[in-house]
């Protein structure tokens, strides 16, 4: 019995970590392209990286070779095989809903962030314009000066403002797309544990139907 459920922590071990690795090359503009950024950050894996599968990890890009307190109390729970199944899953849905709500945390704290940026940006731009064109019309330019002066400026206005919806457009794009891989990793695993508990399941109710034969 304990070979058999150690193999299922390892095993599912394997299969988390090897969708793990896979890697997606941000196309947002407003911040910097890291070609080996995962598809989920590293602080909201449910994978753990032990030291009996060192082999193993060697082989893993080092954006998934994460030790994860909670995943490995999951595996062990299931190792031990002293764990009733109710408690093995709540543990891992607990574990879940926690890496969601601080996902869903930090994208509010980002947008925010990005928002105040923009915000300021904003201000501040508009402040410079409008001391740039007090400054030109307190000399009192001729009219066609003044009516060029002021097609630049409109042109400038209208050039920062696509320039920060771009960016938005960018941003938002990117918090879709972190989102939706999110979600996908959540998925995945969550497949993979269900299965994996399944069998979990089984295997103690033939247990336990062995013992009451052997009565």
């Amino acid at each position: 019995m304990k070979t058999y459920l150690s193999s299922i922590g390892f095993g599912l071990w394997v299969s988390l970590v090897l969708v793990g690795c896979q890697s997606s090359t941000p196309s947002n503009t407003y911040g910097d392209s890291k070609l080996d950024q995962p598809l989920v950050e590293e602080k909201y894996s449910l994978t753990s990286d032990r030291e009996k599968i060192e082999n193993l990890r060697k082989e893993v890009p080092q954006v998934t070779q994460i030790e994860n307190d909670q995943w490995a109390l999951i595996l062990k729970d299931m190792a031990s095989g002293t764990k009733a199944p109710s408690e093995v899953r709540d543990r891992f849905y607990t574990q879940v809903r926690k890496q969601r709500e601080k996902f869903n945390r930090d994208l509010s704290r980002e947008r925010e962030a990005f928002t105040k940026e923009e915000r300021k940006s904003r201000s501040d731009f508009l402040k410079s314009l409008d001391e740039k064109r007090k400054s030109f019309l307190s000399n009192k330019p001729p009219r066609d000066q003044r009516a060029s002066f002021i097609s630049g400026i409109d042109a400038e206005r209208a050039d920062f403002m696509q320039t920060q919806k771009d960016r938005r457009s960018d941003f938002e794009a990117d918090i879709r797309e972190r989102r939706r891989n999110f979600e996908d990793y959540i998925r995945e695993r969550t497949s993979t544990f269900d299965q994996e508990l399944k069998a979990y399941r089984k295997r103690l109710s033939d247990i336990e139907a062995e013992k009451k034969k052997a009565k």
